[in-house]
């Protein structure tokens, strides 16, 4: 039995019609007829109300991007809370930062985290550190000699501070060497940079190039001996000859020389020609100072001026050691790195230290004093040889002279 009706006929609804795209749905507005994208939502903010990045909230502040570990751009780091101090922990960063790609090797010390107070503070923790541990090797060598002997040496008013020359010549060699670990501590700890930037543009030893500057070396030392006869002849009558003292007498402080000479060499390049010369050079960027020190003679000069004072010559000596430490600080510029200067160095050294330990006068080779005029005409031609040679082997090898 069908129900009652009021005599209208209700039409079948029918299954729901599938939305009109063209129609907006609830809470949208109409598509611009030109193909745009239609209106958010109700409620949702327009494209030019959406931030690009996040605002920081409220006690927070963007931090600039200096590598991996800081807050970029888009990202915010903590503010310390009111009445915090300064020093109140920050977002960490890298512990050390590189220079940027195309610096020169006596830039590298100007990198993002550098600052006025960095290479001053640096320079004194070096000495600082470097003269207490010197102190602290000479008692382990004292201590270790009056085990061995039973008896305590002390220092004599020639400036030797053990009786035996062999000895007296490997301890200083010793306290000097230390100052190797000193300076890459300095860098790493107070200057925040790689260790290796000391070394090369390439923050490392480039072993095949340092290969290469011995090379040259050998030929300085070469010429240079042979020069010092022929202006010994001339100038002296005594020569440069040495008399032989056997082999017996000879193989101690020549094991002593060839083992420790070569630590000392380095650690002084270490300190003048890396240390010092990027100390300042890292000024570059000042406002005063940068537009002179972006040179690299005014570093080249200082630190040559810094290491004749840190020797005990006078007279035509010291003139001769300043040609001699401009050159190898030219080098290391020019070079990119201070293979060319330890090369030249240690061979210097070998031969000043080796001839006489030949001679059996061993015991004068750490007195420093005057030198006659005509000592540089047998230390001139050596050393533009040397830098001819390097500069040769550099353009054919592609030693890199910039970071990148």
């Amino acid at each position: 039995m069908e129900p009652p009706h009021n005599g209208w006929a209700s039409p079948d609804p029918g299954p729901p019609a599938d939305p009109d795209p063209a129609l907006p749905q609830y809470g949208q507005n109409p598509a611009p007829p030109d193909g745009r994208p239609p209106s958010p939502a109700y409620g949702q903010p327009s494209s030019w109300q959406q931030p690009q990045q996040p605002y920081p909230s409220y006690g927070q502040q963007p931090y600039p991007s200096y590598g991996p570990g800081y807050a970029g751009p888009g990202q915010v780091a903590p503010m310390p809370p009111y009445g915090q101090p300064w020093w109140y922990p920050q977002a960490k960063g890298p512990r050390t930062v590189a220079a940027v790609a195309g610096t020169p090797f006596h830039q590298l010390g100007h990198t993002a985290l550098h600052r006025w107070w960095r290479p001053l503070l640096g320079t004194g923790f070096l000495a600082v550190v470097g003269v207490v541990l010197t102190i602290g090797v000479y008692v382990v060598w004292l201590l270790g000699h009056w085990l061995v002997t039973g008896q305590f040496a002390e220092p004599s008013g020639d400036d030797r501070l053990f009786p035996g020359s062999t000895e007296d010549l490997a301890a200083q060699l010793a306290m000097l060497a230390i100052f190797t670990p000193v300076v890459l501590l300095t860098v790493w700890l107070v200057q925040r940079r790689p260790v290796g930037s000391v070394v090369s543009v390439l923050n490392r030893v480039r072993w095949r190039w340092l290969l290469a500057c011995f090379g040259a070396a050998l030929g300085f030392v070469v010429i240079s001996y042979g020069l010092s006869v022929v202006v010994g002849l001339a100038f002296t009558d005594e020569g440069a000859g040495i008399e032989w003292i056997g082999w017996r007498d000879f193989l101690a402080p020549a094991l002593v020389i060839l083992l420790l000479v070569p630590l000392q060499s380095t650690a002084e390049e270490f300190m003048f020609r890396g240390w010092l010369l990027q100390a300042i050079g890292s000024y570059t960027g000042t406002r005063f100072l940068g537009p002179v020190l972006r040179s690299p003679w005014p570093a080249m000069v200082i630190s040559s001026a810094v290491f004749v004072a840190g020797h005990g010559y006078t007279g035509w000596a010291m003139l001769d050691i300043f040609l001699w430490a401009m050159t190898a600080a030219w080098l290391v510029v020019r070079t990119g790195g201070l293979e060319a200067g330890i090369a030249l160095h240690v061979c210097n050294n070998l031969m000043a230290f080796l001839l006489p330990a030949a001679a059996g006068e061993l015991g004068d080779t750490l007195e420093q004093g005057g030198a006659p005029w005509y000592v540089l005409l047998a230390d001139l031609p050596p050393l533009v040889f040397f830098a001819a040679m390097i500069l040769l082997a550099a353009k054919r090898m592609n030693v890199a002279r910039l970071t990148y």
